[in-house]
């Protein structure tokens, strides 16, 4: 984890210590608009209606992007695998 944010450090780990507890072989992305003037979205979904999970990597690969959009507004509400999971990124 060089060239990585502390803040960024912190949300690796604690994505790290999530996902051994939890084991999930993939996960889904939701992101929750605090903003009216943005909206809310499935990160897996696609116009053809099918839906892409993350493995726990892609996850991870993914939290520097979870965090911009937290700042816009848009956080991740969820990362499910089969109960819903809040994750505060």
């Amino acid at each position: 984890m060089t060239d990585v944010s502390p803040a960024l450090k912190a949300k690796i780990s604690a994505w790290r210590r999530q996902h051994a507890a939890l084991q999930s072989p993939e996960y889904r992305l939701t992101l929750k608009s605090r903003r009216e003037n943005l909206q809310s979205f499935n990160h897996g979904k696609r116009k053809e209606g099918q839906e892409r999970f993350f493995t726990a990597d892609e996850v991870e690969g993914l939290l520097s992007y979870l965090s911009r959009q937290n700042s816009r507004g848009v956080m991740a509400s969820d990362i499910e695998q089969k109960n819903l999971l809040p994750l505060d990124l």
